[in-house]
């Protein structure tokens, strides 16, 4: 029997590859407020998840862009998006890898608040941020391909849901991706 794929899956929107496309062409800021424009969009329509992508890939910009308090605020977002679609592991994971990002670019305030705020919501949800293991994904898992073939967004093998060894979801438009 024919089922409908749900909209959104298999393809990005433009706006999405618009997003992706400021992003590669270093215009960062630009980049980031799109992102958080359309990751406010997918939280008010009730995807954390897909929201959550969105956030970190907008705090990955402003950091880029160098302004701190945008990016904490999209990472924060982030954290909250990932708890509330179920994944308190990978909002983990992403305060690691967004704290650093902040530290190395100067911003240790933003960076301390992200682990403090990390650290009183994943307790909510009975985790801490030195519980979490930081092991790598790709010891589990083939090497995925820097982008999604159908969407351009960047693959990376600890922000993907992997369906099995060699293949993942990407995290953008729901294509699935084969390592190589």
């Amino acid at each position: 029997m024919f089922r409908p794929r749900p909209l959104g899956r298999g393809r990005a929107g433009p706006r999405v590859q618009q997003a992706f496309r400021l992003l590669a062409s270093g215009r960062y800021a630009e980049a980031g407020r799109l992102f958080g424009e359309l990751a406010d969009r997918a939280r008010d329509n009730a995807r954390p998840l897909r929201s959550a992508q969105l956030a970190l890939q907008a705090a990955r910009a402003f950091g880029e862009a160098g302004d701190g308090d945008a990016a904490l605020l999209r990472a924060q977002q982030a954290e909250q998006q990932f708890i509330a679609g179920g994944r308190p592991e990978r909002a983990a994971r992403t305060v690691h890898t967004l704290g650093s990002m902040l530290r190395s670019r100067g911003f240790e305030a933003q960076a301390a608040a992200l682990g403090q705020d990390a650290q009183a919501r994943l307790a909510a949800v009975g985790l801490s941020l030195d519980r979490v293991p930081m092991e790598s994904v790709l010891q589990q898992h083939g090497a995925l391909p820097p982008t999604c073939s159908q969407c351009g967004g960047p693959l990376r093998a600890d922000e993907v849901e992997w369906i099995n060894a060699t293949s993942a979801e990407c995290p953008y438009c729901g294509s699935t991706v084969t390592t190589r």
